[in-house]
């Protein structure tokens, strides 16, 4: 009964208000003071979308990439082509390889940010792995870094291992001070492709795509960079194969020289006596013209003269000019050219140099140069503590010896030894030596402006015996107080270091690959090529009377050789030449000959009792490829 009173009370409310409601609205009228006013609606500006940041780094959407170039000089280096094409939607840098072996893809820091390379801490970059038949299979490699005045190596790993992890970021890092860039030492970094799956199972080399490549300073910020410069090669850098050449500076390249023909057929460039380009007077005494080319036979040089001309057509080093093992660069110098045409006089009356060979062929390029003369390769070096310093020009910087309470021992000046200053200045760079009070000298600059340098002017030499003859006197290590460095204009030394001459190296002939001596460990490992006589491929005999053992290596240390004998055999294992086998200059190869592994094992019937040839090195190390040849004449 309750409930049903309650709902009937509720009904009666509900009516009550609905009808107040309705005749609120049916009868009354509002009065000006009911009115309220209702503020237009706002009209609402659909949301921007917020401004992309600019991209800072490079994109190759402007075409550029004369920053990067490939290095051939490793032993295991691809001829890969580089281009820059359209991919993904973007354009990006392809790197096409061609021979199934490592591309070394170096990236010119130096260049693009000038002295702001000290900042760099990291590259990063997009990687994207490309077969010809469209399917993925996973490639791993490393990112280098070349760091200092000697550039010194450091790496990171980067992979595409997952189809959906392609493209990958490979990335560069550096780690600690001493793998940080230093401003005018032509740092950079190398990418590199080493471990191909497609390529082990049988499906060809991957090519790659490279985009989007930032590098950061220290807090992370992407650094602006100049992609209109161009690669800046350090000493030795990309030069594939010098064997039997001599190297060239200051070289000029003929214009329009990239020419090719069939087999005896000629073709080249008018000079201006004949309404062409070519100033024929640039071939000057002691120049030499190098010749790039593509062929399976000898190219030589053909001199067709003007009318009333004291010589006729003329081949010029016919098969004979030299040229380097593995045929694609010959080189012919200005004396040949005088003996074969009869006249020094030649370039007024020569109207058109060609090109000519045995077999088909193709000339990339054509430059007049003349012998460049590295420093020559040191060994055992020991760098003095504390010899980095900086200058105005004819100011002082160095270091105290330990006569004079600091920490550098004079007595590592050894007869023999030579001092190596790696500098950068627009000048000269020499030593000054300060005595303490009673030295037999006095205070004295040795060899001021005549220490033997390089091209580049980057890096020079003196001797002990340079330093005697300054000092007059051998016994100048007990009372040498200081030693600096200085030169005629502003300076900086990034190090300063004692070592020796390494043996020069010879220009070898009908040299033989040992097969399978690509091997690589930390210092003091050794790795390297079982013998026939233990199971391997390796037959030692061909180590003949007269022979040279050629090294093609990277490591900032020596490498030499390592015996390993057999049971039974009249030598124990013995390292061979260590620290003493000839090298060049760029420190990437080097030579033992016949006579030292004689010398080495105390015995000529050595290969009976061989089992392994290993190499090792003092720091990490890596041998590309040995090979076995004789002295060329």
């Amino acid at each position: 009964m309750f409930k049903k009173k309650r709902f009937l009370a509720i009904f009666l409310v509900l009516v009550m208000i609905f009808s107040m409601s309705a005749c609120s609205k049916k009868d009354d009228k509002p009065t000006d003071a009911d009115k309220v006013t209702v503020a237009p609606t706002a009209t609402v500006a659909p949301t921007a979308e917020p401004t992309p940041e600019p991209f800072v780094g490079i994109d190759f959407e402007d075409g550029n990439y004369g920053f990067i170039e490939l290095n051939t000089a490793p032993g295991n280096a691809d001829k890969s082509v580089l281009t820059v094409e359209d991919f993904n939607g973007s354009k990006q840098l392809k790197v096409d390889v061609q021979e199934d072996k490592v591309p070394y893809i170096a990236i010119d820091t130096s260049s693009l940010l000038g002295d702001k390379v000290a900042e760099v801490r990291s590259i990063e970059m997009d990687v994207t792995v490309a077969y010809e038949d469209g399917t993925f299979r996973a490639v791993s490699g490393n990112v280098y870094a070349y760091s200092g005045t000697d550039r010194k190596e450091s790496r990171d790993p980067w992979s595409v291992y997952l189809e959906t992890k392609n493209p990958n970021k490979a990335v560069g890092l550096l780690d600690n001070e001493a793998q940080y860039f230093v401003a005018g030492a032509k740092n950079f970094f190398i990418l590199t492709k080493e471990t191909d799956n497609g390529k082990d199972q049988g499906f060809g080399s991957a090519d790659l795509y490279i985009d989007n490549i930032v590098i950061r300073d220290a807090n992370g910020n992407a650094m602006a960079v100049d992609t209109t410069v161009s690669f800046d090669k350090p000493d030795g850098f990309g030069e594939s194969d010098w064997s039997n050449l001599t190297r060239v500076k200051d070289t000029v390249e003929i214009e329009g020289f990239n020419v090719s023909g069939d087999g005896w057929s000629q073709a080249g460039v008018n000079t201006t006596i004949n309404e062409g380009t070519f100033d024929a007077t640039l071939i000057k005494p002691g120049c030499i013209i190098t010749i790039n080319y593509t062929s399976e036979g000898s190219v030589w040089l053909v001199a067709v003269p003007v009318d009333g001309a004291p010589y006729g057509w003329t081949r010029i080093q016919q098969q004979t000019a030299v040229k380097n093992d593995s045929n694609s660069t010959c080189q012919i110098t200005y004396d040949q050219i005088v003996e074969a045409l009869g006249t020094e006089d030649f370039a007024s009356s020569l109207a058109i140099l060609q090109g000519e060979g045995e077999a088909a062929w193709s000339i990339k390029s054509v430059t007049i140069g003349y012998e460049s003369k590295p420093l020559p390769a040191t060994m055992n070096d020991v760098a003095i503590e504390g010899f980095e310093v900086k200058a105005d020009g004819w100011a002082q910087a160095g270091v105290n010896t330990t006569l004079n309470g600091g920490t550098f021992d004079a007595s590592l000046l050894k007869p023999g030894s030579v001092v190596t200053i790696n500098y950068k200045s627009d000048g000269d760079v020499w030593l000054v030596a300060v005595p303490a009070d009673g030295a037999p000298y006095g205070w004295t600059r040795i060899q001021q402006q005549t220490a033997a340098k390089n091209d580049e002017n980057n890096k020079c030499q003196i001797t002990y015996e340079q330093i005697v003859e300054a000092l007059g006197t051998e016994d100048f290590a007990s009372s040498l107080n200081i030693l600096q460095c200085e030169s005629d204009q502003a300076w900086e030394v990034y190090s300063v270091t004692i070592g020796e001459y390494a043996p020069p190296m010879v220009k070898v002939k009908d040299e033989v690959a040992i097969e399978g001596f690509a091997v690589k460990a930390d210092g003091w490992s050794q790795a390297g090529v079982n013998t026939t006589i233990n199971d391997g491929t390796f037959d030692a005999s061909l180590l003949k009377p007269g022979c040279v053992v050629t090294i093609s290596y990277n490591s900032p240390g020596n490498v030499w050789l390592v015996a390993v004998p057999a049971d039974g055999a009249p030598f124990g294992w013995t390292r061979i030449a260590q620290g003493a086998a000839a090298k060049n200059a760029e420190g990437n190869k080097c030579q033992i000959t016949y006579d030292q592994i004689v010398a080495a094992l105390g015995t000529e019937d050595f290969a009976s009792s061989l089992a392994i040839l290993q190499a090792e090195g003092e720091q990490a190390w890596e041998v590309y490829g040995v090979t076995i040849g004789y002295p060329a004449e």
